[in-house]
């Protein structure tokens, strides 16, 4: 017999339907229009759809497990609690069919034990769950006292303020039974001292990975694939690391940042490309990963090499900023916009972010656009959702998205592609132990993480795992190249380094850039020959060169739009062959000193997605 709860008015039921009436009519769940729910991504209207088998509460702090149990065993319409861990004081739970979503909430927001509930909401197969906070970032020139009484007249109060970015405020609604997050954030975003006003949502199951185990460098066929076994892969797919690290393993004033669930910082094989960085969830500087997900990942773009134990990294010289953003699958939007601003203003050159899906951030969105201007390079993984989108935030396009191949370089039936994919690189088997090709990286020390430990599974302590996968395995490799070009040349900019890495690329599917492999697998000796080489002249649109003949110089015309004007070079040089973003060479100057008005393929170059560079030889 169902234990219930002892509510103070004898008709409790009577009562509770009788105020249900009143309530569906007048509290808000979230600003309504047409089907669905919405908030503002830079003044356009992002529609949601809500679950049909999930709703989330957040609990008032007083309420014990086993009354949060009891609550819910009371209500028919509840099956149970999610044992998912959330932060916040929210649970996920879980829904008989086809109930009222609606009137579930509005039922459960009338009790005293529960703070809010909140539909969970979907997008693009990703689900997120509404916090009682918001994102705002005000104009320039509005001062903490206007701030102050327009927060004050909304019952809102100030969670923190950014030390980043000047105006940005994280709020939270004092009343959300009132007025939730979208409501409140869609009520600033109306007033026109605000810049950006959305919801903090939690996107959950935002960390793309799979599962356990092991170890060392002849197994690790994503940097040398000589076709061993395992996996039993083809000869050369792999992303030519020895050759490349002939040309640098890596400088040691290159920062990757790892944004993800921290890193082991005590781990033997990364301990030592250590620095400081921060735990954005209990806001202290202990970003020890004791989940699992962001060591592995550091691993693969930067882990010690060539010291006689462990795995080799990418960029073996690199430095790794652990920034943890999450201590399950979870991820915090505005938590994860703090990261990348902390990573811009403390140095980080490269960021590798192995997360993503939800709805679009006007926040996180502008946090990323702020990093790539400042000079951060920044890698995201597609996706894990075999969906021919990719994933926000790696669909932004100026970012590097990352999809993921096997060890023939077949692209991965779990890896998301499409108009936004850049590039691929090697990963494991999404399955995991079920599946038959392994990846080795680095696990948390001992018998955590994804290893357990057994001496069958790889190494006796556990600090290997050879089943980490799906595209947030792809991704740090990718961090790890652009961490490498920048060590033979840190003066490249963002889109010269994406320039590189997207150019060498070994092209796999349609030739040239195609909406599966993008534009092909990285290629590490290829990226960094052509590094070594660029001699850019980036004085207006006009080339110079070495009088060498064969040598090469660069320039970078903008965006894609139809056609490039006004390329030219010194004067006084003829003979030059002139190509556009890699593709053979099609236009010779024969004594002409520019060319204005040629079109480029737009099959080619998908519309705002690639630098338009070009580059001319001297014959």
């Amino acid at each position: 017999m169902k234990k219930r709860l002892k509510y103070k008015h004898p008709h409790f039921l009577l009562v509770r339907l009788i105020i249900f009436c009143v309530l569906i009519t007048t509290i808000s769940f979230g600003s309504e229009k047409g089907n669905g729910y919405f908030y503002y991504y830079y003044d356009k209207p992002i529609y949601l759809e809500t679950a049909k088998d999930e709703i989330a509460i957040c609990f008032s702090e007083k309420v014990t497990d086993n009354q949060k149990k009891d609550l819910i065993s009371a209500d028919s319409s509840l099956k149970g609690i999610s044992d998912k861990k959330l932060p916040y004081g929210l649970a996920l739970v879980n829904t008989i069919n086809n109930v009222n979503i609606n009137a579930a909430i509005g039922m459960l927001n009338y009790l005293s034990q529960v703070k809010y509930c909140t539909p969970v909401f979907e997008y693009k197969s990703h689900k997120m769950i509404m916090t009682d906070k918001f994102i705002v970032r005000f104009k320039e020139n509005v001062t903490e006292k206007e701030i102050e009484v327009l927060n004050k007249t909304n019952n809102v109060e100030i969670v923190r303020k950014s030390p980043y970015r000047h105006n940005r405020f994280v709020l939270r609604v004092l009343n959300p039974k009132d007025k939730n997050a979208m409501d409140m954030a869609n009520i600033y975003h109306q007033n026109p001292n605000i810049m950006s006003s959305a919801p903090d949502f939690i996107v959950l199951d935002a960390l793309y990975s799979t599962t356990p185990n092991d170890t060392y460098f002849s197994s690790q066929w994503n940097l040398h694939n000589t076709g061993q076994n395992p996996p039993d892969g083809t000869s050369d797919a792999d992303i030519d690391a020895p050759e490349g690290w002939d040309s640098s393993t890596g400088s040691s004033s290159i920062v990757i940042a790892v944004i993800d669930t921290g890193v082991d910082l005590s781990h033997e094989d990364l301990s030592s490309n250590l620095v400081s960085g921060w735990n954005f969830v209990s806001n202290n500087n202990d970003p020890n990963d004791t989940y699992g997900h962001g060591t592995p990942c550091a691993g693969l773009a930067a882990a010690e090499s060539n010291n006689n134990q462990g795995v080799a990294g990418v960029a073996w010289n690199c430095k790794i900023m652990p920034l943890l953003i999450s201590d399950t699958s979870y991820i915090d939007v505005a938590d994860a916009a703090d990261a990348i601003d902390y990573a811009r203003v403390n140095g980080a050159n490269v960021l590798s972010c192995s997360w993503g899906g939800g709805s679009p951030d006007q926040d996180l969105t502008d946090a990323i656009s702020e990093a790539k201007e400042a000079g951060c390079i920044l890698v995201f993984a597609s996706g894990n959702d075999s969906s021919s989108s990719v994933s926000y935030p790696a669909s932004l396009s100026f970012v590097i998205a990352v999809g993921a191949t096997d060890a023939d370089d077949e692209l991965w039936d779990y890896s998301n592609y499409g108009t936004a994919l850049d590039v691929v690189a090697p990963s494991g088997d999404y399955d995991g132990m079920s599946g038959t090709t392994i990846l080795w990286t680095t696990d948390i020390t001992g018998s955590g993480g994804m290893n357990y430990g057994s001496t069958s599974l790889g190494d006796a302590a556990g600090n290997y795992m050879k089943w980490f996968s799906g595209t947030s395995a792809a991704a740090p490799q990718v961090t790890g190249l652009a961490a490498l070009i920048l060590s033979v040349d840190d003066s490249l900019t963002p889109d010269e380094v994406k320039y590189i890495i997207d150019g060498t690329c070994d092209d796999f599917g349609d030739s040239g850039w195609d909406e599966l492999f993008g534009w092909g697998r990285i290629n590490i000796h290829s990226a960094l020959t052509m590094a070594t080489n660029f001699s850019a002249d980036f004085l207006g649109s006009c080339w110079g060169f070495n009088e060498n003949q064969g040598s090469t110089a660069y320039d970078s015309i903008g965006y894609y739009d139809g056609t490039i004007s006004g390329a030219s070079w010194a004067s006084g040089k003829t003979g030059y062959a002139l190509s556009f973003d890699g593709t053979d060479s099609s236009y010779h100057s024969n004594g002409k000193s520019n060319y204005n008005n040629i079109s480029m393929d737009k099959n080619r170059y998908p519309k705002y997605r690639v630098p338009a560079y070009c580059y001319a030889v001297l014959l």
